[in-house]
């Protein structure tokens, strides 16, 4: 059982490059949208567990955190494979999304020599965001309202983790956000 979490990350990292194999031929459907589901699904219960079964380690967060964005980046590029035509019409939102994943990693990378790790409420909130996005997506090829509310909620998310990087006065894992980081800072202080 206190393997049960680290399956269930590098169960994600695998069901990702399955993912973007899926995608490569230019086309998604149902099957896509199920390995997609069981990849998030994978992303909560890993959490979960790992702090029930007392496996919550720093090092079990910080594989969390880098398989996170590694499926991030192969969903993004399988989307584009398949359904380049729906995401140039988010084309505003997709580059702001896409420019802020990459500059969000920065300050943690500056500040403290390795990834943020932080676990935040944005971006579970994002994640839960990308479900029915992603079902839309991949299940039937359209984009919409729901699309953009999922990459709003990438951004949020992304200024989110920027700004905890750049407030914590050392790094540490499970920041629920940035209003926690300031808490941290100031009692540092004393």
């Amino acid at each position: 059982m206190q393997s049960l979490p680290w399956l269930l990350v590098w169960f994600r990292l695998a069901m990702g490059f399955v993912l973007l194999a899926d995608a490569s031929d230019g086309h998604t459907g149902w099957p896509f949208v199920v390995g997609l589901m069981a990849a998030l699904l994978s992303d909560i219960l890993d959490g979960i567990l790992g702090r029930r079964t007392g496996t919550a380690t720093v090092a079990l967060r910080r594989a969390d955190s880098w398989v996170d964005a590694t499926l991030f980046v192969l969903v993004a590029i399988g989307a584009w494979l398949s359904h380049r035509e729906v995401l140039l019409a988010h084309q505003p939102l997709l580059v702001t999304m896409l420019v802020l994943f990459v500059l969000s990693q920065i300050p943690s990378f500056l500040r403290f020599g390795k990834a943020a790790a932080f676990h935040a409420y944005s971006a579970k909130a994002m994640g839960l965001a990308f479900i029915p996005a992603g079902i839309l997506l991949f299940g039937l090829g359209r984009g919409g309202w729901l699309l953009d509310l999922a990459m709003l909620a990438a951004i949020i998310s992304h200024i989110d983790r920027a700004l905890i990087a750049l407030i914590l006065p050392e790094w540490q894992t499970d920041i629920v956000w940035f209003g926690e980081a300031l808490r941290i800072r100031r009692e540092a202080r004393g």
